[in-house]
């Protein structure tokens, strides 16, 4: 069956069959530098990197450092002042354990942006065991693309 436009001209038959699926190449995610996904280790290469970020981006004004705090099923990061307290600021979440957030599975390590100060948003940005860390910013974990 073929069809012709009002110009004249026909569609391309190789056009109008379904593009064939990419497949995913699985690449080495996992830092090679914590290949046993110590918690730990990786929390403080999260906070090494976030302070590492703010620094190359030019801020120099305060003291900035990252704090964690324990919660039933998530990390909570957050910012912390000068004067010790906290600045009032979530950078994100981290999952402590596999689990479903809102209908959504997880594994540990995976890394949300903050929804409110107290729970976190409903997709996984990251995770802290991979090596790269271009999924983040100093300001939190990066929109989803």
């Amino acid at each position: 069956m073929s069809f012709n436009f009002i110009n004249g001209i026909a569609p391309d038959p190789i056009c109008l069959s379904k593009p064939k699926k990419k497949e995913k190449v699985v690449e080495n995610l996992i830092d090679p530098n914590n290949p046993n996904k110590d918690m730990n280790i990786a929390l403080e290469n999260l906070k090494k990197n976030i302070i590492q970020k703010y620094k190359e981006w030019g801020g120099f004004n305060k003291e900035f450092n990252i704090n964690f705090k324990n919660g039933k099923k998530f990390i909570k990061v957050l910012e912390q002042t000068i004067a010790g307290k906290q600045s009032g600021r979530v950078w994100g979440f981290v999952a402590m354990n596999d689990g479903v957030h809102k209908n959504i599975p997880y594994k540990r390590g995976d890394t949300f942006k903050p929804a409110s100060w107290a729970s976190p948003a409903k997709w996984s940005r990251g995770n802290i065991f991979y090596e790269k860390t271009d999924w983040y910013c100093w300001t939190g974990p990066n929109y989803l693309k």
